[in-house]
Order: C-alpha cells, then structure tokens, then sequence
C-alpha cells in the first residue's frame, strides 16, 4: 500500500469536487483524483454512470450500518457482511 503514495503522481492525490445525482438527488462528491480514475473504470466495466455506481455503493453501505444497528454483536461476535471497524 506504501509503493501506492511514495511512487504516485502527485496529481492523483489531488482533491477534485464532481456533481453527481444519487438515487435521483444532485449533490456533489469530493474525492481524490484517484479514487475518480477507479471509479469511472468500475462504472465503464459495468456499463454504469458515476452517479449509478456512487449510488450502489451508498446503499451497500447504508444496509451494512442499518444491519449492525437493528442486530448489534454480541460479545465479540461480527454480523456477517459487516465489521466493527466500519
């Protein structure tokens, strides 16, 4: 993960603010020039808009935490499909 950052461009680092509609709603995303680059290559494999694989990734998390906060663990237990770290 380390060679990711020290042999980067810096220019992937830098920070970029992209209008995007999630689940209908116009709002805009702040995210490296990186993290865009991943993205848009994801949406394009999957024949999706940014806005189509912004909202999957959304409403994935959404039903992580919706899981965890209707069935918390146990003891030391981990709901399947979530993690205490998220």
């Amino acid at each position: 993960m380390c060679r990711l950052f020290i042999g980067a461009d810096p220019a992937l680092w830098q920070p970029a603010t992209r209008s995007v509609r999630i689940e209908g709603l116009a709002t805009s995303v702040r995210l490296e020039a990186f993290f865009w680059e991943v993205l848009s290559d994801i949406a394009k494999r999957d024949g999706l808009t940014l806005g189509q694989i912004l909202t999957r990734f959304i409403t994935s998390r959404l039903r992580k935490v919706m899981i965890w906060k209707t069935f918390p663990p146990s003891s030391g237990s981990v709901v399947p499909g979530s993690s205490p770290c998220n």
